[in-house]
């Protein structure tokens, strides 16, 4: 890449919406969501089992149904319960630094708000994600900066993707693939089509 350490690749302004903050919270946490939905829809399942088949011996009575139900609402009820973690989260920024503008550099990012700035170099980030709704950037494992992917052309995604890569090494970026390919098949549809 022939750019100037001092000309950005990419340059966005947007203001990170309650949505924005959200989605990028919930696709944070998915890990985490599919273990304790995971274990607790099969503790579910093996306590609706038990409740199916009883033992011989056991004596007749009301059957603990709402047990189960309790083990499918955890299982249903988490990732709503972090969606409420998150709008509490975002409530509690400052409104002037939600509005932020990011430039892209080969080899950082720089993050300016009203409030802050910031550098983060591409080789010090932990992972790169990137959903159908945004680009999650790692700084470690816990903390992620969001850009949504609104704020961005489709130029500016693939841009951004490419820098990701070519910055953090491709076995730490995770690419929405069905996003990927939906940009690419675009992509070859603008350039094979007759004129």
């Amino acid at each position: 890449m022939d750019t100037a350490v001092g000309t950005p690749v990419l340059q966005v302004t947007f203001t990170l919406t309650r949505g924005d903050f959200v989605r990028g919270f919930l696709v944070h946490s998915m890990r985490t969501i599919r273990w304790i939905s995971g274990i607790t829809g099969a503790l579910g399942v093996l306590l609706a089992i038990g409740i199916m088949l009883p033992s011989p011996d056991a004596a007749p009575g009301p059957e603990p149904v709402d047990a189960v139900l309790e083990f499918f609402a955890m299982a249903i009820g988490y990732p709503a319960l972090l969606a409420v973690v998150a709008v509490i989260q975002f409530r509690g920024m400052r409104e002037q630094a939600k509005t932020m503008t990011w430039s892209f550099f080969p080899d950082r990012i720089e993050c300016v708000s009203a409030l802050s700035q910031g550098t983060m170099k591409w080789q010090g980030l932990v992972r790169v994600r990137e959903s159908k709704s945004a680009f999650l950037f790692y700084p470690n494992r816990a903390a992620f900066s969001i850009v949504p992917k609104h704020a961005l052309t489709a130029e500016g995604i693939q841009t951004v993707r490419r820098l990701a890569i070519d910055g953090v090494g491709k076995k730490r970026v995770k690419v929405d693939f069905a996003a990927y390919q939906a940009g690419h098949r675009s992509r070859l549809d603008s350039t094979s089509s007759p004129e």
